[in-house]
This record gives structure tokens, C-alpha cells and sequence, in this order.
């Protein structure tokens, strides 16, 4: 495993953010870093000790969190924020939001 491989994927997912796909999978990241869907696995089980859902979900939810800070004193809707952290439905993005976090989105919202 070579630290360089994880540079490249994290570079790929700050640059690009594939994260707000809601069809991203694993064979979209393995063509785009020119690897294979085994070798992308291997190195977020690895490295980031997690699956690729549970790494990508990350990504989004830090999105989300962003979000809702920035845009607390706005009638945002918690649709409209999942859709921009790019979950593809709102009910998985509140699971998600509260598996990572401990509290909902709307929790989240009204204690930051």
C-alpha cells in the first residue's frame, strides 16, 4: 500500500468532490484514479479504517454540518441540504447526519 495512493484519493475527493453524486460507487472513484475497485477497498478499509459508503458519508456529512452552520438563520430545508451534500434522499441523510454525528440535522442546526 502506498502512501501515494492515499494522497491521490484524498486529493480526488477535495478537488472533485465525487461525494455530491448520490450514484457515486466505488467503480466511479477506481475509473477516475485509473485502479481498481479491489485496490480503492483495500486502501479505505486500511487507511481510513471504514468502507467506502461509510467514507464517502463522511465526506457528506461534513458538507452538511458546513451547511447548516452557514446557513443557520435561513429557512434552508433539510431537503435542499441533503440534496447539496449529495445524499440522494433525505430520510437517509437524517439516519446517516445522526449515526455520525449523535443528533439530527435539525438538532445539529438549532445548537450551532
Amino acid at each position: 500500500m502506498t502512501t501515494g495512493f492515499k494522497s491521490e484519493l484524498l486529493k480526488y475527493f477535495e478537488q472533485h468532490a465525487p461525494w455530491r453524486d448520490p450514484n457515486l460507487n466505488i467503480w466511479n472513484v477506481s475509473t477516475a484514479l485509473a485502479s481498481n475497485r479491489t485496490y480503492v477497498s483495500h486502501t479505505i478499509n486500511k487507511e481510513f479504517k471504514c468502507n467506502f459508503n461509510a467514507f464517502v458519508n463522511n465526506y457528506r456529512i461534513e458538507r452538511a454540518k458546513r451547511l447548516i452552520e452557514d446557513n443557520k438563520n435561513l429557512a434552508g430545508s433539510m431537503d435542499s441540504i441533503a440534496e447539496m451534500a449529495g445524499f440522494g434522499s433525505t430520510s437517509s441523510f437524517v439516519r446517516v447526519f445522526k449515526d455520525n454525528t449523535g443528533t439530527t440535522p435539525s438538532k445539529y442546526k438549532y445548537l450551532h
